[in-house]
């Protein structure tokens, strides 16, 4: 097993919609457990998706609820990639939390910019959320694409942060893109073993 240690932190996407907003109101902190329970007349299930897939089974009138980030949803209803055209019925209700925008590498790894991802193996994230579509963007900044990367021998994988922990630890993977929470789950037993070894993180 390899060891491994988070490289990058990347910009804080807060993600959020701007509004006016009293600095003497305060929101009430409620918590939607039982949903179905507790609510006489609602119906819940729970389904893959993912901030794109959910803003389309909105336009398409399947749920009346999906997670995404404001981004993704601002997009969504402008028409804007990765969308093809305005979904019109969709809107944006809440923000939840923050989403901050990080990468994971190998502490051994030449990784030091986007830049130096042209011919690594990489996941982005799953197809159809709001991370790989942020991901895909970046990299096409410094004039890297998903098909440049395969044809300079690098790999692009689109699978979920469990499956890039344990690709990166088995050594298949040199870059994990995550838009979550921070501190996240994953991003934290990645580096777990370098705590447990005594390794200070790097300073770069």
């Amino acid at each position: 097993m390899r060891k491994i240690i988070i490289l990058l932190v990347i910009g804080a996407f807060t993600l959020c919609l701007a509004t006016a907003v009293s600095a003497e109101w305060k929101p009430e902190k409620k918590f939607l457990k039982m949903v179905e329970t507790n609510i006489k007349g609602i119906s819940t299930s729970n389904g893959p998706g993912g901030g794109v897939g959910n803003c389309k089974v909105i336009q398409r009138g399947d749920a009346d609820l999906g997670w995404s980030y404001a981004n993704t949803a601002y997009d969504a209803y402008n028409g804007r990639p990765p969308f093809e055209k305005k979904l019109s019925k969709v809107r944006y209700l809440a923000s939840l939390y923050p989403g901050v925008w990080q990468v994971a590498v190998p502490r051994s790894s030449d990784i030091y910019s986007y830049k130096d991802l042209y011919n690594k193996r990489i996941v982005p994230g799953k197809v159809g959320f709001s991370g790989e579509v942020i991901g895909k963007s970046l990299l096409e900044v410094y004039g890297i694409t998903y098909d440049s990367i395969k044809k300079n021998g690098g790999v692009v994988n689109f699978v979920g942060y469990t499956d890039s922990a344990a690709l990166m630890k088995d050594g298949h993977l040199d870059a994990a893109m995550f838009v979550t929470s921070c501190p996240q789950a994953t991003i934290i037993d990645l580096y777990r073993p370098q705590l447990q070894a005594g390794h200070q993180a790097p300073s770069r």
